[in-house]
């Protein structure tokens, strides 16, 4: 699915880079021509603050872009140029989508790692890393709703009010996002968050909530968002 509002951008950034490239002077070395360099570093942090924003801070065209255009010279604004192109190319061709699944599976699996950290602690942590692990869970089905263009939300007389994870759940489900073993399956992991959070801790054991880390994590990689 292409993402339009990022294309634009980035063929608006296309456009300053090519009036960047336009100001190159004369220089005694070669593609080393200086350009305008208030002009260039104003596009050059637009550009790495899109690309941050799109793709993220680690990501290979992020860094390609901060490493190869970083001077005011020619060279460097062609080297940006054809590195915008690339990324122009893969957003038209829907890779956005899967550089925005692959965040959010970090994302998550920031918090698992600290739930497998609570859970490495003691018995003692065990509610502590149910309620993560549960809260993880809920993020992604919102997230995986979202994706499959299902509403989050319900419309109240007082407003807009998020839907609960269950009905998330039963949701995505009805809509074959997965199947309706799985659902069964959620809604088991949801009962332990939901007994973690309102004080139920002998209501599930140790091994439940270690199992329900794995579980989660495998589903988010099964089912991405």
């Amino acid at each position: 699915m292409i993402d339009q509002t990022v294309l634009d951008r980035i063929d608006s950034l296309i456009s300053k880079g090519e009036a960047v490239k336009q100001t190159a002077g004369p220089s005694f070395f070669v593609n080393r021509d200086p350009v305008a360099t208030a002009l260039f570093s104003e596009w050059r942090s637009q550009c790495l603050s899109t690309l941050t924003r799109v793709f993220g801070k680690s990501d290979p065209c992020t860094i390609s872009f901060g490493q190869g255009c970083k001077d005011s010279d020619l060279y460097d604004v062609l080297s940006g140029l054809g590195i915008l192109r690339a990324v122009r190319e893969d957003v038209r061709d829907g890779r956005l989508a899967t550089v925005r699944e692959m965040v959010h599976a970090e994302v998550f699996d920031d918090f698992l790692e600290m739930a497998d950290y609570f859970m490495s602690e003691g018995r003692g942590y065990k509610d502590a890393a149910a309620v993560i692990a549960g809260g993880v869970l809920e993020g992604h089905l919102r997230k995986l709703a979202q994706k499959h263009n299902i509403a989050t939300e319900n419309r109240t007389p007082k407003g807009p009010k998020s839907k609960k994870a269950d009905t998330l759940n039963a949701n995505l489900a009805s809509d074959g996002v997965y199947n309706k073993i799985q659902q069964k399956i959620i809604t088991g992991w949801l009962g332990i968050r939901n007994d973690a959070a309102h004080a139920n801790y002998d209501e599930y054991t140790n091994d439940q909530v270690a199992s329900l880390i794995g579980d989660v994590r495998e589903f988010i990689s099964r089912f991405p968002a």
